[in-house]
């Protein structure tokens, strides 16, 4: 999924669980607004044109005996 994908899916998520919780302070919203910020950080590959799920995934090391 690229970054227009990520910000597609996180808002709703973030801002309806939000919404759900009757969370609407200011630092909340600033809260939820750093979150979907952040969901675009798993597109860093694109840009830096490394393999995907190559070398930023690390969950291929933990299996490793």
């Amino acid at each position: 999924m690229n970054a227009k994908g990520h910000l597609g899916m996180g808002l709703p998520i973030v801002f309806g669980v939000l919404s759900l919780l009757k969370l609407s302070s200011v630092d909340y919203m600033i809260l939820g607004l750093i979150t979907v910020t952040a969901v675009t950080l798993p597109d860093i590959d694109i840009r830096l044109e490394i393999a995907h799920r190559k070398y930023e995934n690390t969950h291929i090391i933990s299996q490793q005996e």
